[in-house]
This record gives C-alpha cells, sequence and structure tokens, in this order.
C-alpha cells in the first residue's frame, strides 16, 4: 500500500479498489504531500489511511519513506510533520511507526503534536500547523487524554459537548480573522455563521456516530478532523484544483466568470473556503442500516445490503426529522447542512462506504429541479433515475445529492465532507 507519489482524488479510489486484493500490512507515505492539493483530496486520503487501518486491524504498520531514525533533523522534521493531518491520522491508526528502512520510530515522538494541540485550545490556530497555507486544523484523537479540544468542547455535568451555536461561530470567526485579517467585521460575519453551523453539525453527528463500530463497541483508536483553508484560484489553478470532476469545474468556471467581468483588466481571482470534516467511524449507511430491526448484530450492513438499499439509507439520514438515535431532538442536523449549502451557493463532496455525492452548481439545480418536476413525488422527496436524490422543502427543491461519477467506488471506512464556500473579495 503506497501513497508517496501520484496522489489524485482518482487515484486514491483506485487504491480503495486494490486493497481488496492487497495483503501487505504496511503503508508506506511520505509526511509532507505535494502542494497545493485539490479540492477533497486531503478528506479522501484520510479516508483512505482509515480504511487500510480498518482492513489490517491492529498489524498496520505506517512506513515514513523520507524519515530516518539515524538522522539528526528526526525530531525537528516529525515535530513539523505532526501538522499535517495525514501524519497524525497514519500514527494514530498504526500499531507501529517505522522509518524508510525499517527501523523503529519510538511512540513517545507523539508528544510533538501536543504544540498543535496547545495551539488549537488557546485559538493559536494559524500554528496548528506548519506550512506556509492559509489553514486551520481542529482535530480530536480518540481515547487519548485531550480528545476533546477546548475551542470545541466545553466540560457539562461531566460530560464533553460540543460548544452552542454561538461559542462556536465566534471559534469559526477567530479562524477567519488569522486566515484573512484583511477582511473587515461584515465578511467574517458572513462566512463565519454558515461554516459554524456546519462544524457544529457535522462534528456533534460525528461524535454521537464515530466513536463506536455499529455493534455500539468504542474504537480502539480513531480520528474526527475538522480543518479550514483559504483558496484562492485563478483561471490557471483552477483546473488543478477541481481535477476531472465536471461538476466542479463548472461550478469554479461560474465563480470566476463573474469576477472577470469585475476585473477590468485585472486578472481574475476568487477565494473560497475549504472545509473538510472526516471521521473513522462505520459511516452513514452502517449506521442506519444498523438501527433496523432486521439488523442481526455481527453482520456487515454493507456485505449484506445492496448498493440501492445503502443509497437508500443515505438519502433517509438527509430527510428532516430522520434519525437513527432515539433522541426526539436529532434528525435536523444533515437536513440543515443541506439549506445552508444551498443559500451559500456551497459546493459539498460526501463519501461513505461505496458511494460518493455531490451537491452544487447553478446549471445542476436547474437540471435536478427539471427531471425532479417530471418524476413521482413522495412526499417531499424524489430518486431520479441517475441516481440522485432529492429533497423538497415545500414546492422547491431545496437539496440533492448527485453521484459525483458514474463510477463505481469501493468501500471506504468513515465518512468525509468536503465542502467549498464562496468568500466575496
Amino acid at each position: 500500500m503506497d501513497l508517496t507519489k501520484d496522489i489524485s482524488l482518482e487515484t486514491l479510489e483506485e487504491r480503495l479498489f486494490a486493497l481488496q486484493r492487497d495483503t501487505s500490512q504496511t503503508l508506506q507515505l511520505v509526511t509532507t504531500p505535494p502542494r497545493p492539493s485539490p479540492f477533497c483530496v486531503e478528506a479522501m486520503t484520510l479516508q483512505y489511511i482509515v480504511t487500510v487501518a480498518r482492513k489490517v486491524g491492529e498489524q498496520l504498520v505506517s512506513r515514513f519513506m523520507d524519515l530516518s531514525v539515524s538522522s539528526e533533523h528526526l525530531n525537528e522534521v516529525l515535530r513539523k510533520s505532526f501538522g499535517n493531518p495525514h501524519v497524525l491520522v497514519a500514527w494514530v491508526m498504526a500499531r507501529a511507526a517505522e522509518d524508510s528502512a525499517g527501523a523503529r520510530i519510538e511512540r513517545n515522538v507523539a508528544a510533538h503534536f501536543n504544540s498543535y494541540l496547545d495551539a488549537m485550545e488557546s485559538y493559536d490556530f494559524m500554528n496548528t500547523h506548519e506550512t506556509a497555507e492559509l489553514r486551520a486544523n481542529l482535530i480530536c484523537v480518540q481515547r487519548a487524554q485531550r480528545e476533546y479540544v477546548r475551542s470545541l468542547y466545553a466540560q457539562v455535568d461531566g460530560r464533553n459537548v460540543m460548544r452552542p451555536y454561538p461559542e462556536i461561530r465566534l471559534v469559526v470567526q477567530d479562524i477567519l480573522s488569522q486566515l484573512a485579517p484583511q477582511w473587515n467585521g461584515q465578511q467574517l460575519r458572513e462566512i463565519a455563521g454558515p461554516l459554524a453551523s456546519l462544524v457544529r453539525e457535522l462534528m456533534e453527528n460525528a461524535d454521537w456516530w464515530a466513536r463506536t463500530d455499529v455493534n455500539g463497541g468504542l474504537y480502539h483508536n480513531g480520528v474526527r478532523a475538522v480543518t479550514f483553508r483559504l483558496v484562492k484560484l485563478d483561471h490557471d489553478s483552477q483546473a488543478v484544483f477541481a481535477g476531472a470532476n465536471s461538476h466542479l469545474q463548472a461550478y469554479l468556471a461560474q465563480f470566476l466568470g463573474e469576477s472577470s467581468k469585475r476585473a477590468q483588466g485585472d486578472r481574475p481571482q476568487r477565494m473560497f473556503i475549504e472545509m473538510s470534516v472526516v471521521d473513522s467511524g462505520p459511516g452513514l449507511a452502517r449506521r442506519w442500516l444498523s438501527s433496523k430491526e432486521d439488523w442481526q448484530p455481527g453482520q456487515d450492513p454493507l456485505e449484506v445490503n445492496d448498493i440501492a438499499a445503502e443509497s437508500r439509507a443515505i438519502a433517509e439520514c438527509f430527510k428532516k426529522w430522520r434519525t437513527s438515535s432515539n433522541d426526539a431532538n436529532r434528525g435536523v442536523g444533515l437536513f440543515s447542512i443541506a439549506r445552508i449549502l444551498r443559500e451559500r451557493n456551497g459546493f459539498m463532496r460526501l463519501r461513505t462506504g461505496r458511494l460518493a455525492y455531490l451537491f452544487g452548481t447553478e446549471s445542476a439545480i436547474r437540471n435536478v429541479a427539471s427531471q425532479a418536476s417530471k418524476a413521482h413525488r413522495e412526499d417531499d422527496y424524489v430518486y431520479l433515475k441517475d441516481g440522485t436524490h432529492v429533497f423538497f422543502e415545500g414546492s422547491d427543491v431545496n437539496f440533492f445529492l448527485r453521484p459525483w461519477s458514474e463510477r463505481e467506488c469501493a468501500i471506504a471506512e468513515g465518512t468525509s465532507y468536503s465542502i467549498l464556500l464562496p468568500v466575496k473579495s
């Protein structure tokens, strides 16, 4: 299993298929990924590492091919490396870590991550990594002494719970002010509000469902991560950032086209916030299907259900007031995420189980609305022939989940949301 080169969304998906035949227990990777990374590649990289770890189990070895334990600079390199989310995830999910020659790297060097934890908890977000990127990392390591980072969580009656929305909004606003100190208060508030809602809903959802397997057993190891990245695109960088997906290409082209009209001779640019939320849990469909009465404990819901059943299960997760918990106050989280994306003209890629979906672009919204108007509607939901799930609010299309591509996907553990929100420059 090799993550040292040629990392793209397409190659990562191909490698997930290859895992079904790979008997290796060693994952090869480098500490510093190529920059800048295209949209959703970081999230998919984390999900790939989690998938490898769940397949191999407690025998996984993470081998870092650009490290040498005999180097006098090892500690310095490791300290910087733990600011890269994929390094931390590979470290946490593996039984052991090695250098390029197979020499063991002592586990106690993970203490280097404490400096990044300190930055997360002290609101020093630009120091949650050591890269040139405008980004911030907030990472929860399961069963770690400081699993619940204080910028996101508070203790209530001895339990760690997500902070209320107003507090999360202030945290997000603080992150944005450090990523873009030139923004005025109005710009910060406009983007912080929807991002805070997304962070709170998705991370709280991960807290509920990603820390345990479908049988309710607490995972021995795991992560829940949310990362922010400020991305500035022009026509040259757009193609690299978008990758091969035509819907994402159209989405970015629309914004750059609008910027071109305002550029007046200057090189048109547009800024976006990319937010990724990744967990190492069983995934949306597994969790939903295992909550049904006919599920037998010990079964893998994806092995005993076909793709169609998995697809229906994901749609159920996004319907308002649907929940696999017994809490009557839950069931609006993912639905509210959908509404925010529509209102803010956002773009999203969702990857879970054997399926990948997208939402976004005005042309796709119009196309989906046109198809849905001719299809049979059940309450506030329509399923289209191309596999798109359409969710209505009243007579209007509120949200949809369209297949990312026509290609079949291999099973990916966990769930990842990669979200783009445009920023007014």
